[in-house]
């Protein structure tokens, strides 16, 4: 069964993986790669925000706990907050790399190899 971690899990072991790709040829090789990589901070940024929505939802319905604290604890939804904000920090960071991505992209769509 494919779930949200699932498919995380394979993004991020996708993105190790080119990591340690080192045998660019071409400017065009960056210009290709600065593209996909911003398509994934796009679809980064959607993911978080998506994980903000269902955060918030859940959590005003009464359907999230703290495994250190009692249900009704005031502090369960300080925990959510604080969550909340770190999502929404992810997902603005989440924009500025694609944007910075895009970028490059532009600017490498005018480079060539000699």
């Amino acid at each position: 069964m494919s779930t949200p971690f699932n498919y995380a899990n394979a993004a991020a072991d996708n993105l190790e993986e080119l990591a340690s790709i080192r045998d660019y040829q071409w400017p065009s090789d960056v210009y290709d790669v600065t593209g996909t990589l911003r398509d994934c901070a796009v679809a980064m940024d959607q993911t978080l925000t998506s994980a903000w929505s269902w955060l918030q939802v859940e959590a005003l319905a009464g359907r999230v706990g703290h495994d250190e604290l009692a249900d009704d604890d005031p502090g369960v939804i300080e925990a959510v907050q604080v969550a909340l904000t770190a999502l929404e920090e992810a997902a603005e960071h989440s924009q500025q790399l694609a944007d910075a991505l895009d970028r490059a992209r532009q600017i490498t769509s005018h480079l060539t190899g000699v």
